[in-house]
């Protein structure tokens, strides 16, 4: 009998930055900003290189059937989403090999809060901000935000698992299914 290797979805670069920001963001989120500020910085901008690089991972990466990396194979247009919401409505949700186009758009806005999270932190070092409220005020918004939306990935990933029967949270461990 020949055992058949399953699909690989994720590529081992997708995964290595998508396991980065997590611990980036952990350790921001333990550290955060009261204590060692110099660290905090450093994981700060850490966390908003490795977005730039899955950006640029996402545009310009290896094309491969089976890696979804690239944002060519993301469902990001408006009809791809409300046909999503309304196949999830009716009971009948489509499956996606990938993102599915819900989760498309909560990665991008996780990523733009990392990225804002780096420019607000930025300029908050910068002697023309030093001190300045309202930008301590935005970081931190900004950072409820980030955390509101990983709250919301992980809702999709319990939701895959209870209703659809998924172990699409495996898929960012091993790659495949």
């Amino acid at each position: 009998m020949i055992s058949q290797k399953a699909p690989i979805v994720w590529s081992k670069l997708t995964r290595l930055l998508h396991w980065g920001l997590v611990i980036c963001i952990a350790a921001n989120f333990i550290n955060d900003g009261n204590g060692e500020k110099n660290i905090h910085r450093i994981v700060g901008f850490t966390a908003s290189a490795i977005v730039g690089l899955r950006l640029l991972y996402g545009f310009f990466g290896k094309r491969s059937p089976y890696t979804h990396h690239l944002f060519i194979h993301w469902p990001l247009g408006w009809k791809s989403l409300t046909a999503f919401f309304k196949h999830e409505v009716s009971g009948q949700p489509k499956d996606y090999e990938g993102h599915n186009p819900a989760a498309s758009w909560t990665y991008l806005a996780i990523w733009g809060a990392v990225i804002a999270l780096g420019v607000t932190g930025f300029m908050m070092g910068l002697d023309a901000f030093w001190g300045e409220e309202w930008l301590e005020d935005l970081h931190e918004v900004i950072t409820k935000i980030l955390l509101a939306l990983i709250g919301i990935h992980f809702l999709g990933l319990a939701k895959d698992a209870v209703k659809h029967r998924r172990k699409t949270w495996k898929r960012m461990i091993s790659g495949g299914y």
